[in-house]
């Protein structure tokens, strides 16, 4: 489409993934064992509502680490309410969709 519209075509580059993980799949792939572990209600499983706790744990952590502070942007909306952006692995758009899908899965 772009050749007949005498564009350039666009260059969408899908990799690779950086070496660091900044999209937050070590604490997926640990939130994914945990619910393998033995649970109170079920002997072969964990429920969802409590490995999701480990990415809250996570996200403290990074929050109240020294990169975690200089990475926050702070903007200031209608009304005075103040707005931040954290910049954390288990913030991006990838880890929710992976939170996402866990919770329809396991309920």
């Amino acid at each position: 489409m772009s050749e007949e519209l005498h564009m350039k075509p666009q260059n969408i580059l899908m990799g690779p993934w950086p070496v660091r993980d900044h999209q937050g799949f070590q604490t997926a792939i640990e939130m994914l064992r945990a619910s393998q572990k033995p649970g109170r209600n079920a002997v072969d499983y964990v429920q969802f509502d409590t490995i999701r706790k480990m990415r809250m744990v996570y996200f403290t952590i990074h929050d109240n680490s020294a990169r975690g502070g200089a990475d926050v942007a702070c903007f200031k909306g209608n009304h005075g309410k103040t707005f931040l952006l954290n910049t954390g692995s288990t913030d991006t758009r990838l880890f929710w969709k992976f939170i996402t899908g866990v919770e329809k899965r396991m309920g």
